[in-house]
């Protein structure tokens, strides 16, 4: 029975096909023997996906937080940047293909996901402006992001479908925060490779860039202090707290002003909803890190200092300055904007604002068919909110409309959509959280912490439909 279950999957036939390529293509010459190893490595990890779908699935999700590692801290810039760059993107594409094979092979109706339309009309208006782009190679790429991010919650939303399989991706989420933070933490201590922004040298982990790094960390922060004052949680209560303690000073040091409010935003919601201790707390945290790290200080005084900035403006100024001159594109094509890209295209810099950003190169539809899928986001959240028993599951759904707040007034001076790593993680958590809720709706009676704990062969009937 066994044997036939296992000849029964759909990869088992070309295994061991799959597993001499490399051998092979050694043999032959044309693989060296770092580009072997590279190679058996990437078969390898193939063949688990064959294998262990979920198990390859977590491992992307582990290791995605540090993949951009070369592009900071190679022997060659250029040589890093392409091969960061060229991984980056593997990686995307190679989601793309895994969902959209997955969802074929299962015949999944994806449309009973909540998030799917929504976000479906606003990858087909965007896949519109691709095509008359300034740069349909640079827009191309955007929309793959974009499209990546969406095949990653449907892969979580179609995978994790029990509480102990939830409880295993929420759990890769927080490991995925392991390697970065110990790069951070090595930057802090030996002051290399950091970024200099005006007198500050910010910390950037495994990221491009210390605010797609202070984003990502904004996600890990927000989740684990909502779980932190939960009676019921989803990960054990010492490792969360140790976590959420360095995740939490390493924020401080990546001088993210915009993710600094966003996270004051973000608790400010917690409190007021849920966890009345937060309003005493916060007031003392925010005063104790102002005055025991001076260099807070001076960041929050440089927002309008054009004297520490090499640009001979201050950090608002350049801003205002810099949506001055692409507001002029909104006026030029208001319905379909200019294609995705056209900012960098034409300006050569980035927006730092999503919205005026959709608004140039998407159009008036781009823009309402995104404001429409966060609206979505968040109404959907809040009325589950509403209708779940469960503690342990409001908790969660409390800590995803805390993250969806702070991440809407991010994207008033960021560029978080194009951060594509940040984006993966944040609808991965919504999608691991949708599947928390609709199983406490399923089961309105249940307890579905202790279910967490509870044999994996109880799970069974514990599925989603």
């Amino acid at each position: 029975m066994g044997t036939s279950s296992k000849l029964s999957h759909p990869g088992a036939l070309i295994l061991v096909p799959l597993f001499c390529v490399p051998f092979i293509l050694y043999g032959m010459g044309i693989l060296t023997a770092p580009l072997f190893i590279g190679v058996l490595i990437l078969t390898l990890f193939l063949l688990l996906l064959l294998i262990r779908f979920e198990a390859g699935f977590l491992i992307i999700i582990v290791m995605r937080s540090s993949l951009d590692f070369h592009r900071n801290f190679s022997g060659s810039a250029s040589a890093s940047m392409d091969s960061g760059f060229n991984l980056a993107a593997l990686i995307s594409i190679s989601l793309i293909v895994l969902g959209v094979f997955y969802v074929l092979f299962r015949k999944v109706d994806i449309f009973q996901y909540e998030e799917t339309a929504p976000f479906l009309l606003f990858l087909g208006i965007t896949a519109v402006s691709v095509f008359h782009s300034l740069d349909l190679k640079i827009s191309l790429s955007d929309w793959m992001r974009l499209v990546s991010v969406f095949s990653v919650y449907l892969l979580a939303r179609i995978l994790f479908v029990t509480p102990d399989k939830v409880k295993a991706a929420l759990m890769a989420v927080l490991l995925s925060s392991l390697i970065p933070i110990a790069v951070a933490c090595i930057q802090l201590v030996t002051h290399k490779g950091l970024e200099l922004d005006g007198t500050q040298a910010r910390i950037v982990g495994t990221f491009l860039h210390p605010n797609a790094f202070a984003s990502y960390l904004l996600i890990l922060l927000v989740f684990g202090i909502s779980q932190w004052f939960e009676k019921k949680k989803m990960v054990p209560s010492l490792f969360l707290k140790i976590l959420v303690s360095l995740i939490a000073l390493i924020f401080i040091f990546t001088f993210s002003r915009g993710a600094w409010l966003a996270f004051v935003i973000s608790v400010l919601f917690l409190g007021v909803f849920r966890y009345r201790k937060l309003l005493v707390l916060l007031p003392l945290a925010l005063v104790l890190v102002t005055f025991a790290v001076p260099s807070v200080r001076d960041r929050i005084g440089n927002i309008f200092n054009p004297g520490v900035y090499a640009r001979s403006r201050s950090a608002w100024d350049w801003r205002q300055d810099t949506w001055k001159e692409i507001l002029p594109l909104v006026y030029q094509k208001p319905v379909l904007g200019h294609g995705l890209a056209t900012v960098e295209a034409e300006f050569g810099v980035l927006t730092h604002n999503d919205y005026l950003r959709l608004l140039a190169e998407t159009g008036i539809l781009g823009f309402l068919a995104y404001l429409m899928l966060i609206l979505c986001l968040f109404g959907t959240t809040l009325r589950d909110f509403r209708r779940t028993k469960s503690e342990l599951v409001r908790g969660l759904q409390l800590g995803l409309m805390a993250m969806i707040v702070g991440f809407s007034f991010r994207e008033f001076a960021d560029n978080t959509l194009r951060n594509t790593v940040v984006m993966v993680y944040f609808w991965l958590v919504v999608a691991l959280i949708r599947n928390m809720s609709r199983l406490a709706l399923l089961q309105p009676d249940s307890d579905l912490k202790s279910v967490v704990t509870e044999n994996r062969t109880r799970d069974d009937n514990k599925t989603l439909p």
